[in-house]
């Protein structure tokens, strides 16, 4: 059977280069008749891992584009690896050597194959040994200045970057960044790694990463648009200069990044990493410590730099009526309106009582809200 497809294969070849027809013009079934299987063994040994391809009759290839993969440590065979040639396996089922090698597989004076003209016969071939792929790690001065040698690595063996060379006035190296706008350190001053490429000739750039050897605060007044300096070293610990703002009817609470939320207190020790914007956070006198509302009612604080001040909201309300501690009446508001409680009073807790009132003159709503006021 296997004779009778042979000559089927050798016939059809025959035709086609006689006629000279074109594959595409044949239906998919005779391609296939017109194709050899080609495998390729990791090594001498029929049970090792192989690739099965197949190839149509009558072209001719290199060693190298028969089976690129395994020339660039692609290939699944081995990987990292590329095989440093082919061996032509006459009978890898077999211990017989005797099979004669087809004169369309040339062979070179090592005894590996250099190219070949596919025959309507099927071939195995087992590589002869394999090496490590080469790749690079290359270096980007990201800003410095100076020149440092390409470092040339292989599969499978931990290289070590070589100290940095850069240099960059009124800066300081820092380590190496995978890419240049990267703040994230990949690899630090020489550093060792391994295998971070598995194809030939691949390569990676690594960036210098650059401290400013200064840093500079901004101290921000967050009211008035005032702004203070601090130079300090950079990734040194550094005390936080005092705060010299002060604003009228508040105390200062500390420092804050442009979120708003708390950051460093009032002489805090902090290591800098570059500039920094600080904003002063600002505490009111006087503030609503607690509150009790129902049907509908809101209430809120407005504080200035003399009073704080209290207002009120009900969609069913013609008026608010105000007491402080109970028995003194300080006044009458409508919706939103605003009824101070001036900090001459003194630091103090003071219980508002509000009443709320229809346009019938009933009272719809009693609100109290507990306010402290603390001067320093």
């Amino acid at each position: 059977m296997e004779m009778k497809k042979c000559l089927y294969k050798i016939a059809l070849s025959l035709l086609l280069i006689t006629l000279n027809f074109s594959c595409e013009n044949l239906g998919e079934e005779i391609r296939d008749e017109l194709s050899s299987n080609y495998r390729f063994y990791k090594e001498k040994d029929s049970s090792s891992a192989l690739v099965d391809s197949s190839y149509k009759i009558g072209e001719s290839y290199s060693i190298g584009d028969l089976f690129p993969e395994a020339n660039d440590g692609s290939g699944s065979l081995k990987q990292g690896y590329y095989a440093t040639g082919w061996v032509y396996w006459k009978n890898p089922d077999s211990t017989d050597d005797e099979e004669e090698i087809p004169s369309t597989v040339k062979i070179n004076d090592a005894g590996l194959v250099e190219s070949v003209t596919v025959i309507p016969q099927d071939a195995d071939f087992y590589a002869s040994s394999w090496k490590p792929i080469t790749y690079y790690v290359k270096f980007d001065a990201n800003g410095g200045a100076g020149e440092m040698t390409t470092l040339t690595c292989e599969y499978d063996s931990t290289f070590t970057l070589p100290a940095n060379s850069f240099t960059r006035s009124g800066y300081k190296f820092r380590g190496w960044l995978k890419n240049s706008g990267d703040t994230d350190i990949k690899y630090a001053d020489e550093a060792s790694d391994i295998n971070l490429f598995s194809i030939q000739g691949s390569s990676l750039t690594l960036y210098a990463y650059w401290l400013a050897e200064t840093s500079t605060i901004y101290f921000h007044d967050n009211f008035d648009s005032s702004v203070e300096t601090q130079t300090v070293n950079t990734e040194e610990q550094i005390t936080l200069r005092t705060n010299t703002f002060s604003h009228d009817g508040y105390t200062f609470g500390g420092w804050s990044d442009s979120s708003g939320y708390f950051l460093y207190s009032d002489g805090q020790t902090v290591a800098l990493y570059g500039d920094l914007h600080l904003y002063a956070l600002w505490n009111p006198y006087g503030y609503i410590e607690s509150s009790i509302t129902s049907n509908g009612t809101s209430i809120w604080s407005s504080p200035s730099s003399e009073a704080i001040s209290l207002a009120a909201w009900n969609s069913s309300a013609s008026k608010f009526e105000w007491y402080i501690n109970k028995t003194e009446c300080l006044g009458e508001t409508s919706n939103s309106e605003e009824i101070p409680i001036s900090y001459s009073r003194g630091s103090g807790t003071y219980t508002i009582t509000c009443y709320v009132y229809d346009s019938s003159d009933n009272v719809i709503d009693i609100c109290m809200a507990k306010v402290v006021i603390s001067i320093p």
